[in-house]
């Protein structure tokens, strides 16, 4: 089946395909079959479809992108950060906002890292309390140089 024979609407999330599941505790609910992102629990499918079908954003015409890493909800796109030597500077919208290649010149006796930071998102805000750090440059040299 697909989402038109089960009358689902797109995930909200990533606009993938939708199914109806089944919960631990044997009740309903929507998944999506692309980020596995799902609905709550309910009695029946007519509920499960409701609330999946429920948008509450629908009317501003805009859904936050996101996607689901290890059950948790992150921002698709980073914002970036500058770390001089574990010293962690304000986020940047873009790499080039953070200087990073200034900064390797300035502090070329220490380490000094761009780093990817994705804020994490709990279905109404997003939130920087405990997001995913990813180094993307870094001025460490391959052959310890």
């Amino acid at each position: 089946m697909n989402n038109e024979e089960e009358n689902l609407k797109p995930c909200p999330f990533c606009g993938g395909w939708s199914d109806f599941g089944i919960t631990e505790d044997d009740n309903n609910c929507v998944v999506c079959n692309c980020c596995f992102v799902s609905s709550e629990s309910f009695k029946t499918e007519q509920e499960a479809r409701e609330a999946w079908n429920k948008r509450e954003g629908e009317s501003m015409g805009k859904q936050p992108d996101v996607v689901k890493f290890d059950g948790v909800m992150y921002a698709r796109e980073p914002q970036f950060s500058l770390r001089v030597n574990g010293n962690s500077s304000m986020l940047c919208q873009t790499e080039e906002d953070c200087g990073y290649e200034n900064a390797i010149i300035e502090f070329s006796d220490v380490l000094v890292e761009l780093v990817k930071v994705y804020a994490s998102y709990d279905g109404e805000n997003f939130s920087y309390q405990h997001p995913i750090k990813i180094v993307s440059k870094s001025n460490i040299r391959e052959d310890g140089s």
